[in-house]
């Protein structure tokens, strides 16, 4: 089993069945989704690192993309570019320089 704040793909639901959860409900065809809260020690972005963290994981198949969430983007400079499909990170605002 994985110690707590390891998250890679051997990371197994069960390995997180005391955590905390909530769910979504009619997110994936009006059915609910099961989520568990878990910490990270140290969460990166590109390379900027923004510390220890709770992110909100699930095993459910019906899931298939890995979304950034609004809680993580809240904190973080970001700069999206629609039309790419693109989001660029950034440190703080000091680091974007529009044209």
């Amino acid at each position: 089993m994985l110690s707590l704040y390891e998250i890679d793909e051997q990371l197994k639901e069960s390995d997180v069945q005391s955590l905390e959860t909530k769910y979504l409900g009619g997110f994936v065809r009006g059915q609910a989704i099961k989520f568990y809260k878990y910490p990270l020690r140290q969460f990166t972005v590109g390379n900027i690192d923004i510390g220890a963290r709770c992110i909100w994981i699930t095993f459910d198949d019906r899931i298939t993309d890995k979304v950034l969430g609004m809680d993580i983007l809240k904190d973080m400079t970001f700069l999206n570019r629609h039309k790419e499909k693109r989001l660029y990170f950034y440190n703080d605002g000091e680091d974007v320089v529009l044209i």
